[in-house]
């Protein structure tokens, strides 16, 4: 948090990085391996009925991608460099999250940081290309973490609309279910992506989960979200009108 701004439509300028920032919070607060923390992301930020409220963001693969670098030496900490389907399915699988949601109380005075969606656990690594899950030492208000979407990967939208908070998310399932998946996170050495989607089980024809941007509600600040779309707003499919011709 930087100090305040004082002239109305100021904003902050390049003199403002030298001033004192205040951290509000940080991923390691909450990620307990601390090579995965370093691939999350900021997601959108919004302030509603006094309170901040901010979600995370990670690419899908980048965990895998940094604990498996050569660069990654530390055997504590580092995955090392999957040699088979089956070892990298287990790093991609332990090091991907899913957006967590969070509001914080009081940002200017004293703080208090709640999380709204996420998990009470998470996969650490615990050498010899083992995860333990490990406590996160949060318990999620509301639910799980990508509103309890696993494929809700990025915090993309916040804003307020009619005294509502919406939040905007990008729902990467449909890569898992083309051959897109295979060309992104396919790892050197190894052909094919496993089936990761397995792992994730999500049943697309739920009208709660399913293809496309979802986009999620606050009504009240003591209430779970609900869903406005799930299915990127259900655009109409385009008229196949070939048959006419």
């Amino acid at each position: 948090m930087s100090s305040e701004i004082t002239q109305v439509g100021k904003g902050l300028a390049s003199s403002d990085a030298a001033t004192t920032w205040i951290p509000l919070w940080t991923p390691l607060v909450y990620e307990p391996d601390p090579i995965t923390a370093r691939t999350y992301a900021g997601g959108a930020i919004a302030s509603w009925g006094g309170a901040l409220y901010f979600g995370t963001m990670q690419v899908p693969g980048t965990g895998a991608l940094v604990a498996s670098a050569p660069s990654c030496t530390n055997t504590n900490y580092c995955y090392g460099q999957p040699t088979n389907q089956l070892q990298y399915a287990d790093l991609f699988i332990n090091t991907y999250r899913a957006i967590s949601i969070w509001r914080i109380d009081n940002p200017t005075g004293s703080p208090i940081t709640n999380l709204l969606y996420g998990e009470d656990s998470l996969p650490k690594y615990n050498g010899n290309q083992q995860f333990v899950n490990t406590s996160t030492g949060w318990t999620p208000i509301f639910g799980l973490s990508g509103f309890g979407n696993p494929y809700n990967n990025y915090t993309w939208q916040a804003a307020v609309y009619n005294n509502r908070l919406y939040f905007g998310t990008m729902d990467w399932r449909y890569l898992l279910d083309t051959d897109v998946a295979n060309s992104i996170f396919q790892m050197p050495g190894i052909p094919k992506l496993p089936i990761i989607s397995a792992s994730f089980p999500l049943d697309v024809n739920n009208y709660l989960k399913g293809y496309g941007a979802d986009l999620w509600r606050f009504d009240m600040p003591n209430h779970p979200a609900m869903p406005e779309n799930t299915r990127g707003l259900e655009l109409p499919k385009l008229r196949n009108t070939s048959a006419s011709h």
